[in-house]
């Protein structure tokens, strides 16, 4: 079983000094106790040998050594050792490049080699392009150009040329390294930008005197721009939505993937609220946007409309550049038209209720956040149904502040039998989900004229 090949690279000319473990077997049931060729056989008698073969041509490795593993692999098997074979190997056969298939005779016979740890392979690596890094990037209109780095295998030469697509690429620097399959030169150079339009796999080579090397790279296209709407705020409060009916609310907004470099131009902002029949640019229908750079994004800050309708609103956002229209951002990271809701706070609503799903038998304590029904608070007793399930018995009806401060109304609750026993039995999850409504009324009440 082969165990380790290094190195499994070397030059044309071979030279390089190979060491290759094997595992065998010894003892009365193997190969070397019925006779047979076998590794023990080599350590005792060294009549073995090594050869490198690609297609036809084959070479003899020189110098071979075979030597028992200084510190043999963990969890050998108690029949088996741990076999070195050193040699040097010989100058590619055929005198060609390629990987060579490595195989060891004993005496006459050829052992059969398990590779399943190892392969039995050796490559010699003529004068060839070995790797670009990065293998793609972006050279968008406004992203600078990018290095790139080449790496030429056993190259005897220190004047190259870099092209790619149809430009130059400007050669910054070169080294050269000394590495087990003989040099390996990396030469930097700075790819310019290109039109959008020719994105994907496009030609890049390398020449030197009269070789030229060829491959292809990757131009990739920068992340297209998308209205985060799990980012909006309204009055500081992370919500999509804002109150209809009121005096404009402060609103703020991250607009992804707005970096220069990907390409995006701006010196200013414009936001627009509303359906529109087109995608123009209107004036009248668009506010300013002050605007913060974050990384590759922008935190826009803008008012919302005055005494808005109640509707789910397009969202859209226009980037300017010297006071005219650059390109237009109105999708969500989905891909869906970006919206917020303007909701009227004045009619009596629902914001949340918990939990949201009990058994069927009934018998569950629910809390509802009720806003915009003052009258819930009056003399006047308060009825509530399921739908399709029928009438509900209230427990209660306690004010927001209250509820918060623990406060009289809270207290007169808790008398209640079903709610206390409840509550007092009631889990997590349940706590949590009370928690949730109280929030989300404090968030309706807060959005109100009168919170």
């Amino acid at each position: 079983q082969v165990q380790l090949v290094a190195p499994s690279q070397a030059p044309f000319l071979g030279g390089s000094p190979v060491l290759m473990t094997i595992v065998d077997f010894v003892g009365s049931e193997t190969r070397y106790g019925a006779g047979l060729a076998a590794l023990e056989e080599a350590l005792l008698s060294a009549n073995a040998r090594v050869f490198f073969t690609i297609g036809s041509a084959t070479s003899e490795g020189s110098g071979l050594v075979v030597s028992e593993t200084p510190v043999p692999p963990a969890n050998l098997p108690a029949n088996a050792k741990s076999y070195d074979l050193t040699f040097t190997a010989p100058p590619t056969p055929g005198s060609v490049d390629g990987v060579s298939t490595l195989t060891v005779r004993v005496g006459s016979t050829t052992l059969s080699l398990d590779n399943t740890l190892a392969e039995p392979f050796f490559e010699y690596v003529g004068t060839k392009l070995l790797h670009v890094i990065p293998p793609t990037g972006m050279l968008n209109p406004g992203s600078g150009g990018l290095e790139l780095t080449l790496a030429v295998a056993n190259i005897d030469s220190t004047s190259f040329s870099v092209n790619i697509g149809d430009q130059v690429c400007e050669i910054i620097g070169t080294t050269v390294l000394s590495v087990a399959f003989g040099t390996q030169t990396n030469i930097v150079c700075k790819a310019p930008e290109f039109p959008r339009i020719v994105a994907g796999d496009i030609p890049l080579s390398v020449t030197s005197g009269f070789s030229t090397f060829t491959t292809t790279w990757t131009y990739t296209l920068p992340p297209d721009p998308y209205v985060d709407v799990q980012t909006i705020t309204v009055d500081g409060l992370n919500e999509p939505w804002a109150a209809a009916n009121k005096g404009g609310s402060k609103m703020q907004v991250t607009v992804r993937n707005m970096a220069p470099g990907f390409g995006q131009e701006y010196d200013e902002f414009r936001c627009g609220f509303g359906v529109f029949s087109t995608s123009a640019l209107e004036a009248d229908t668009t506010v300013p946007c002050q605007y913060v750079e974050i990384g590759n994004d922008v935190r826009l800050t803008l008012d919302t409309p005055s005494r808005a309708a109640t509707s789910s609103s397009k969202f859209r956002v226009w980037h300017m550049k010297g006071g005219a229209e650059v390109g237009l951002v109105e999708v969500d990271k989905d891909g869906n038209d970006a919206a917020i809701e303007f909701r009227d706070l004045s009619v009596p609503s629902i914001p949340m209720v918990a939990p949201s799903e009990a058994p069927a038998r009934g018998g569950s304590v629910v809390l509802v956040a009720l806003a915009g029904a003052p009258d819930a608070l009056g003399t006047d007793p308060v009825t509530c149904f399921v739908i399709s399930a029928g009438a509900c018995t209230v427990h209660g009806v306690v004010k927001l502040s209250d509820w918060e401060a623990k406060g009289a109304g809270y207290a007169e609750l808790l008398t209640n039998p079903t709610f206390s026993a409840f509550l007092a039995s009631s889990s997590v999850a349940t706590s949590d989900g009370y928690a949730a409504v109280a929030r989300a009324a404090r968030e309706t009440a807060q959005l109100t004229l009168d919170p």
